[in-house]
């Protein structure tokens, strides 16, 4: 189970009738892997039912109606080499995804979709406006600052924009460890002039979610490519202690082979 839930509520006023409705859409960050109980919230007359740790924001309509959103006819062009058989698929989904959106522009999961597709075509432009349009719409949403922040480091080769965009889903949620993990090596492997800052956003992670294993793993390693054998030792044995107790006998395995490669 993912650990975290932010159900958007979009409250909208019925013309007739003097009633009202809304329309929500759910966001799973992708950090700690933990159980929840289904639990309850009230907004309002309504009563939101959902498993797992959840939060409720809640989004006016006027902040859709601000932003311009993304062109939704816009050209499917083809960047990159793609079968026919593959592209007729591709074409279908964008289409079935594009025709979706114009009925319900409030779903984050369509434009999640919708921008992944784009992406997989070489249209790096356009996915990066819709997930820059979420950030606008949906501001506490982790996932398109994440997706941003991959697309500018392995993409766009704009190493500065990728690490502001990780950074700031570090910002939303301080518990999302992909973001620690990919700042980790965009250090490691690109941003050079901030490659003393690899081994600091992976502490700085461990700082809020302690002795977390996918944090103290990669860590051990740095320090073992680097030479810093000491400091190694000490991550791969507090990574140990950590499988241990989530009683995960290959990751316990493959942690004590590493750690007699040190000794």
């Amino acid at each position: 189970m993912l650990n975290k839930r932010i159900i958007y509520i979009v409250v909208l006023l019925a013309v007739a009738g003097g009633g009202g409705y809304y329309a929500y859409n759910e966001f799973y960050s992708t950090s700690l892997q933990k159980e929840y109980q289904t639990k309850t919230t009230q907004v309002g007359d309504y009563v939101i039912e959902a498993d797992g740790d959840f939060e409720i924001e809640m989004v006016s309509p006027e902040e859709f109606s601000s932003v311009v959103s993304p062109d939704l006819d816009k050209k499917i062009v083809f960047y990159n080499e793609t079968s026919e058989g593959e592209k007729i698929v591709i074409i279908k989904k964008i289409e079935d995804l594009t025709e979706a959106l114009k009925l319900n522009k409030s779903s984050s999961e369509l434009w999640l979709d919708l921008a992944s597709y784009r992406k997989s075509i070489g249209d790096y432009k356009e996915a990066s406006n819709i997930w820059e349009y979420m950030t606008k719409v949906w501001s506490k949403d982790t996932t398109p600052l994440y997706n941003l922040g991959d697309l500018n480091h392995y993409y766009l080769k704009d190493f500065a924009k990728s690490e502001e965009y990780f950074l700031k889903a570090i910002e939303n949620d301080p518990r999302f460890i992909s973001a620690y993990r990919a700042l980790h090596d965009l250090y490691r492997m690109s941003f050079t002039e901030k490659t003393h800052l690899a081994d600091d956003i992976l502490l700085q992670g461990l700082d809020t979610n302690l002795n977390h294993v996918d944090l103290l793993i990669p860590l051990a390693i740095y320090y073992k490519e680097t030479g810093d054998i000491k400091k190694a030792m000490e991550y791969y044995q507090k990574a140990l202690k950590e499988a241990k107790n989530l009683k995960n006998a290959p990751l316990i395995e493959s942690l004590e082979q590493e750690i007699n490669t040190l000794k």
